[in-house]
């Protein structure tokens, strides 16, 4: 059995009725709280150790119940009536729909109902009321008896409306255990909501871009360096999100899968445990039947990419809050396929292409597409219209870095978004997977041999599109921040020279992962030939320690001139 590490128990507003006077879960706000939700469950890290308590109602505890048991959290159902009478007070009055998912968490949880210990004389007869105390005296006994730490997390906005059993008496309850609680205000989610995506097309005086590598489990370092992004753009607002500040995000491979999240007004710290919990489920070893097609199972990142996007959302889905590229290479047409949410391109204008655009296209498969890396993964096949279409990962194309083509997308009349060029008018911060070269162990030159090229074909590929693409970038914009890359092009009387009418500013970040990178940053320890392979499973916090390396050369001048109003 599992050690128990920590123990989470919830309370929160139902979906509001359609005759509320006064608005308090609205439920078109679903979407936005339960990513608020998701955020808190992410910074707890909940996973299989996790013992959640919820209390099955629609609303705040079918959401928490749900995301949790996402995360592989041992989830509890403990309910205040018989299912049956609970479904038709607590949950059907907001539709069939929540119906259906409280009827999927009973057989998916650990379920009981609270004890019939009604007192006419009592002033706690409401079976509520006894409901809130029965699930904190639970998870207190719970954390007591493991030595793990309670949280709480309520759902509110504050008022007390409800009386015996509702959301303000199982805090006041919570408070008095001494609960450590987190209060998520519903209102925030649908008094100020977030912008989506179409908002930002039109053409601005300032515009940034965001461009992710490919690089499988080498993501890790990308996500450090963009925590430290979001550290110092934030400064110190929790709620903020790099969907706050860029206005089109593009990722080739593991870099669509952050761009996915990031286009999601995740926060990086809750992409970072996703690739945690994805990287032991994805690349683990299939059975020989699966050897002979590719290394690892289709079935395991389908699933991990569902349960991360959604299996219902699409690329222009209205939870998107950022124009988003992904770069993927279609295989029966052997063609470069750069796929965008821009609702003015030609392949999304709905006019034109009547049920049949890539707006429609699910995301999970895009980025599940964009990540087919050969000899790991099989491609995917995506419905096109009529057609079935074959899909592996982008890195196979010029753009493992998709820096140039991103700036190309933005730009470009052909792409009908038309964004104004210039250094002043359009930052691009472009975020690499690691770097080194990909070279036979013999330093006299073994031979390169069959076993040598399958083994390093991809790596080689996806590294030198990489290295090129930003090269391209530093001679075409105004480079404010970039590792050396090699002696001549960096050299001392070339070194920072920018074109006379730069057409963007640039800034690119990455890590050096060869022995000698590892060395001088001070992680020799760390086995540079494990750290360079796209399934580094073993290696996640080695990984990382690379890119909070990395990340420390963030800095605010490199943003200067793009901040937010």
């Amino acid at each position: 059995m599992t050690a128990i590490s920590q123990v989470v128990v919830e309370s929160g507003h139902m979906v509001d009725a359609s005759d509320r006077a006064t608005p308090r879960f609205p439920a078109d706000a679903e979407r936005r709280i339960a990513a608020a939700v998701d955020a808190v469950l992410a910074a707890w890290t909940v996973g299989p150790s996790t013992v959640v308590l919820s209390q099955g109602a629609c609303g705040t505890d079918i959401i928490v119940a749900e995301r949790a048991l996402d995360r592989g959290a041992d989830v509890r159902l403990r309910l205040a009536l018989a299912p049956d009478a609970f479904e038709a007070i607590s949950v059907a009055p907001a539709g069939p729909g929540w119906s259906g998912r409280f009827r999927a968490l009973l057989a998916r949880c650990d379920v009981a109902v609270q004890p019939d210990e009604s007192d006419a004389s009592s002033s706690a007869d409401n079976p509520f009321e006894r409901n809130n105390r029965w699930v904190l005296e639970e998870g207190y006994e719970l954390a007591t008896g493991s030595g793990a730490p309670l949280r709480g997390l309520v759902v509110s906005d504050g008022a007390d409306r409800e009386g015996a059993g509702g959301t303000a008496d199982f805090l006041g309850m919570a408070e008095s255990l001494g609960v450590d609680v987190t209060v998520l205000d519903p209102r925030a989610a649908w008094e100020h909501p977030n912008v989506p995506y179409w908002e930002r097309q039109p053409a601005g005086d300032r515009k940034r871009l965001l461009s992710l590598d490919g690089g499988g489990l080498r993501g890790m370092i990308t996500l450090q360096i963009l925590k430290r992004i979001e550290e110092l753009l934030g400064a110190g607002d929790t709620s903020f999100v790099l969907a706050d500040y860029f206005d089109y995000i593009a990722g080739t491979s593991t870099g669509a899968i952050i761009a996915a999240g990031l286009s999601l007004g995740k926060r990086v710290a809750e992409i970072d445990q996703m690739y945690r919990v994805m990287g032991p489920h994805v690349f683990r070893r299939g059975h020989l039947g699966t050897h002979l097609r590719s290394l690892y199972k289709e079935e395991d990142i389908n699933r991990e990419l569902q349960s991360f996007v959604g299996a219902e959302t699409t690329l222009g889905a209205d939870e998107l809050r950022t124009l988003l590229l992904v770069v993927l290479h279609r295989v029966d047409t052997d063609s470069i396929w750069p796929v965008s949410n821009n609702t003015a391109a030609l392949y999304n204008d709905r006019a034109s292409h009547p049920g049949d655009t890539n707006l429609d296209l699910p995301l999970w498969q895009l980025i599940r597409g964009s990540a087919a890396a050969p000899i790991y993964f099989q491609p995917e096949r995506i419905q096109i219209g009529t057609k079935e279409a074959t899909f592996e990962d982008g890195g196979m194309t010029p753009f493992n870095n998709p820096s140039p083509l991103l700036y190309e997308m933005a730009t470009s009349p052909r792409y009908r978004l038309g964004w104004a060029s210039g250094a002043e008018r359009l930052l691009l911060v472009s975020v690499g997977t690691g770097f080194a070269a990909v070279a036979p162990d013999d330093e006299q030159g073994m031979e390169v041999n069959l076993g040598y090229q399958v083994k390093h074909l991809v790596k080689v590929i996806m590294s030198g599109s990489s290295t090129e693409n930003d090269r391209l970038c530093r001679v075409l914009g105004a480079c404010r921040h970039g590792d050396a890359i090699d002696s001549e092009f960096d050299a001392d009387d070339v070194a920072g020279a920018a074109p006379a009418a730069p057409l963007f500013s640039y800034v690119r970040y990455n890590a050096d992962i060869s022995a000698k990178g590892l060395g001088s940053a001070g992680l020799d320890a760390i086995d540079p030939k494990v750290v360079a392979r796209l399934d580094a499973v073993g290696a996640l916090d080695d990984l990382a320690a690379i890119g909070t390396q990395a990340a420390a050369r963030v800095a605010s001048e490199h943003f200067v001139g793009f901040e937010t109003a």
